[in-house]
């Protein structure tokens, strides 16, 4: 992290250090050294999140390192998995079995216990993501260190288009060939575990993947055999559908909480639509149950 305090001081640092910098959309940039190979891409508004707030930079580091050691654990699990196959001795599967599981397994959750005695720090954690089925402190570690404030999204399609699930010209958001996603995959990854989540849980959001999947369902019903989806594909529409709702209604409460303005849905201030479904919490003395 670039150890300053504003958004001037990261632009001066970055040139006083002798790299290029150059400005990608947004607060947006990217640090490139003489030769021209990328440093990193760097957010303003994130930086400056940071800066000012010292429980989001423990909490990116500790979820980061998190995750890192997961895969490390799970590696070394397929790796024992296939020497067991192989013949090895039983001395040998205990020795990986102590040392690599049961160690890495211990490391991750206390890394976890990190992650949460931070998250506990956040308005966003404790009245709003801790109170929706499904999300624990590890997705709610990721949702708020990957995003790390709501500044960054003054509307719903800004915080989509980051996610990787908006709607471009009424086709889904894909990556083109020969370029870069323009989107977290990070996020795409954690979204796509909450909605495996909210379906093995319940919840409200289970309740609305429900109403939305039947609606998917009815309306391929309608459509010629040759033209109908196949059931994975009304699945994966439903689950962007789901995810997209909880992504505006994250973003609603966040903005709310940390007093910053609150645009109307789309919808409502563009296709003269009325109605929309307010955020709502599955646990508490306010739960929507």
């Amino acid at each position: 992290m670039i150890d300053v305090k504003n958004a001037e001081d990261i632009l001066e640092k970055v040139v006083k250090e002798g790299q290029a910098i150059e400005h990608l959309e947004g607060f947006v940039y990217e640090i490139k050294k003489e030769d021209g190979k990328r440093v990193r891409v760097f957010n303003i508004l994130v930086e400056e999140a940071m800066m000012a707030n010292e429980s989001l930079r423990y909490l990116r580091y500790y979820h980061r390192n998190m995750y890192s050691i997961q895969r490390l654990r799970i590696s070394a699990g397929n790796a024992e998995d296939a020497l067991t196959r192989q013949g090895v001795s039983e001395l040998e599967t205990k020795f990986m079995r102590e040392t690599f599981h049961k160690g890495l397994t211990k490391l991750e959750k206390q890394l976890e216990r990190r992650c949460l005695k931070h998250l506990e720090t956040f308005q966003i954690w404790n009245e709003y993501l801790e109170k929706i089925r499904g999300i624990g402190p590890r997705l709610g570690a990721s949702l708020v260190s990957i995003i790390a404030t709501p500044k960054r999204f003054e509307n719903n399609t800004a915080l989509y288009m980051f996610a990787g699930v908006a709607s471009i010209d009424g086709k889904i958001q894909k990556k083109k060939k020969g370029e870069a996603a323009n989107w977290s995959h990070e996020l795409k990854v954690t979204l796509f575990k909450l909605s495996e989540s909210w379906i093995k849980l319940g919840g409200g959001y289970r309740k609305y993947y429900d109403q939305f999947k039947e609606r998917e369902t009815e309306s391929n019903l309608q459509k010629p055999e040759k033209e109908q989806l196949s059931k994975k594909h009304i699945d994966t529409r439903t689950r962007r559908r789901t995810v997209k709702l909880f992504l505006s209604h994250f973003l609603q409460r966040w903005r709310e909480l940390e007093n910053l303005p609150v645009r109307k849905p789309y919808p409502i201030e563009y296709l003269g639509h009325t109605t929309i479904i307010p955020p709502f919490i599955d646990k508490g003395e306010d739960a929507n149950e």
